[in-house]
């Protein structure tokens, strides 16, 4: 008797279980599924040696842009005028000092760049600057013409009069110790 008791608990055994197969199945799929999770969360190496400070880089010293590198490379450039203008007590340049510069200067200047750690703007240009301008910018600054011997004038009236061409050329002769300062090729 005791074995048909065995026998019927078996069963009921089995008919919930489902063959102990279906458990076995769901029991894998659970644990397959944990191991997959718990593999994906390691930490990324990548993210951890980024938390790491590096090491300082030490600066390197920004060269300082001369005016005979800045002359050099107008004059490779082929410019036909080539300006220096500084600061009579040689200090750095300003922003009044750039704006009085920007707006004594034609709109055509091919070339115009701040040199020396701001204490020089050199100016390279093929065509002549307007009249009047080296006046008011030669009362201001110390000027250096590095242009070619061929240039002509530096100032040239473009309106199509004749008369303020000459009388444009007559001022520059006024300043003529601060201005010709030509070099000869």
């Amino acid at each position: 008797m005791q074995t048909r008791r065995m026998r019927e608990i078996r069963k009921l055994r089995n008919a919930s279980s489902g063959d102990g197969t279906a458990f076995g199945r769901l029991w894998l799929i659970v644990l397959a599924a944990a191991l997959l999770a718990f593999s994906a969360c390691t930490p990324n190496q990548r993210i951890i040696e980024s938390s790491r400070t590096p090491e300082p880089v030490p600066a390197k010293a920004t060269p300082v842009n001369t005016v005979e590198s800045e002359l050099q490379a107008m004059q490779n450039a082929d410019f036909t005028y080539i300006l220096v203008f500084r600061r009579r007590d040689a200090a750095v340049m300003d922003a009044a000092d750039k704006s009085f510069i920007n707006a004594n200067l034609p709109p055509d200047i091919n070339r115009k760049s701040l040199s020396e750690g701001g204490r020089a703007v050199v100016i390279g240009s093929n065509f002549p600057l307007l009249p009047g301008s080296i006046e008011k910018l030669t009362d201001r600054f110390v000027m250096e013409d590095h242009s070619k011997p061929e240039a002509g004038p530096l100032e040239e009236d473009r309106s199509g009069n004749k008369n303020a061409a000459s009388n444009a050329n007559k001022k520059r002769n006024v300043n003529v110790n601060r201005v010709e300062n030509r070099k000869a090729k």
